[in-house]
C-alpha cells in the first residue's frame, strides 16, 4: 500500500493501517462524514485464516425487498407457503406481502400472484400455475415498518413441485476414442456413456455431434434421435465419422439434449469437447506404367500386343482411388486423334 493511500485512510479515521505490514489482510468500515464510525480489523499474518467485522447499519428507508433464487424447473407446481416473524408486538405498523413471478423457458417474467398477505397460508398451485408455460418461479417479499423501522423477519418460504429429469455424460462408466492423431480419411469412432441420474424418465433423447474445425467453423454431423433414457439407466452413445476434409486441429463437440429439447434440471454436465489432429494428405499418388514389365522412354518401340500395366500407389491407405470413375485412359494413334 502506498504512503498516499495510507494517508487517505488516516484522513477518514484509520489509526492502525499506518503500522500494518504490506500483504497482511485487513477489514475497514467507515460511514462517510463520520470518523467515529470507523472500524478496523487487522490480521496478524499473511495467512491469517479469517477476519470478521460486525456492525449495525441504520438506514432511512422503511421498506425492503427480498428476492428468492429461481425455483425449478418443474413439470408440475404443487404448493406455496411462507411464514413471517414480527420483531415487536403489537404488529399494527408492520406490513409484509408476497409476490410470485412465473418465468418461461426464455427467462421472461410474468407476475402471477400480487401482494399475497402474511395470513394467506398454504396455497395450492396445481390448478393455477401451468408448469409447461412457467417451468420456473421467483418469489418476492415486500416488507415495511414506517413506525419503528423494525420490519418483520422472513422465517421461510417453501415451494413444492414435481422435479424434472437429469442426464449427464459419464466417461467413468464407458469411454473410448481412437487415437487423437489420425491420417486424413481415417474414420474415428467415439463411445461415451450418458446416464439419467434422476428418478424421472426422459423421452427419446436428442444428441448433437459436431466438428469444430481449424477455421473456427462448426460442422454438424447427422445422428438419429436415441431411445428414451429411463430413470437411473445408461445409454452408450456410439458414433463413427469421417475425417475427410478436416486436416489440422479439430474438436469433436458432444451435446446431450441440445437447446433444452426436453425439460432438464442442468445442462453443464451434458456437453463434452474432445480435441484431435488430422494429418493432411499432402503427398500426391505415384502413377507407374510398364510395357511387358519394362519402363519405356518416349519414342521407344514396343510389341504390338504389349501388356500394359498401370499401377497407382499412395502412402495414405485411407484415401484410395478405388472407384473406376476416378480414372480415364486415353490413346493417341498415328493419326493424332486422341481416343478414350
Amino acid at each position: 500500500m502506498t504512503a498516499g493511500l495510507r494517508a487517505e485512510f488516516g484522513n477518514v479515521g484509520a489509526s492502525q493501517l499506518s503500522t500494518v505490514t504490506d500483504q497482511f489482510p485487513f477489514l475497514f468500515y467507515h460511514k462517510k462524514g463520520n470518523n467515529s464510525s470507523t472500524i478496523e480489523v487487522i490480521g496478524d499474518s499473511i495467512n491469517h485464516p479469517n477476519l470478521q467485522l460486525s456492525t449495525t447499519l441504520v438506514t432511512n428507508a422503511n421498506y425492503a425487498n427480498i428476492y428468492s433464487s429461481i425455483v425449478g424447473p418443474a413439470t408440475r407446481w404443487d404448493s406455496l407457503s411462507w411464514r413471517m416473524n414480527p420483531i415487536e408486538q403489537p404488529t399494527t405498523q408492520d406490513s409484509s406481502v408476497l409476490n410470485v413471478y412465473g418465468l418461461d423457458a426464455s427467462g421472461n417474467e410474468t407476475l402471477l400472484y400480487n401482494s399475497l398477505p402474511t395470513d394467506s397460508g398454504d396455497i395450492r398451485l396445481t390448478n393455477t400455475i401451468n408448469a409447461t408455460t412457467y417451468p420456473y418461479l421467483k418469489l418476492n417479499a415486500y416488507l415495511s415498518d414506517d413506525s419503528l423501522f423494525t420490519a418483520p423477519q422472513l422465517d421461510r418460504w417453501h415451494v413444492t413441485y414435481a422435479d424434472v429429469p437429469e442426464a449427464a455424460l459419464d466417461p467413468k462408466i464407458h469411454y473410448s476414442f481412437l487415437n487423437d492423431t489420425v491420417q486424413e480419411g481415417q474414420d474415428i469412432t467415439i463411445q461415451i456413456a450418458v446416464k439419467n441420474i434422476s428418478k424421472y424418465d426422459m423421452d427419446s433423447l436428442l444428441v448433437s455431434f459436431a466438428i469444430f474445425d481449424k477455421n473456427n467453423q462448426t460442422n454438424y454431423l447427422p445422428y438419429p434421435r436415441q431411445k428414451p433414457l429411463l430413470a437411473d439407466s445408461v445409454l452408450i452413445l456410439n458414433y463413427t465419422f469421417s475425417t475427410v476434409g478436416y486436416s489440422g486441429i479439430n474438436s469433436l463437440l458432444i451435446d446431450v439434449n441440445p437447446n433444452n429439447d426436453q425439460l432438464e434440471k442442468y445442462h453443464f454436465n451434458n456437453v463434452a469437447q474432445i480435441q484431435f489432429f488430422v494429418e493432411g494428405d499432402n503427398i500426391n499418388p505415384l502413377l507407374d506404367v510398364t510395357f511387358d514389365g519394362i519402363h519405356i522412354l518416349d519414342g521407344d518401340i514396343v510389341s504390338p500386343k504389349a501388356e500394359i500395366v498401370i499401377e497407382l500407389t499412395d502412402e495414405n491407405p485411407y484415401l484410395l482411388l478405388d472407384d473406376t470413375t476416378d480414372y480415364a485412359v486415353y490413346i493417341t494413334p498415328p493419326g493424332g486423334i486422341e481416343k478414350r
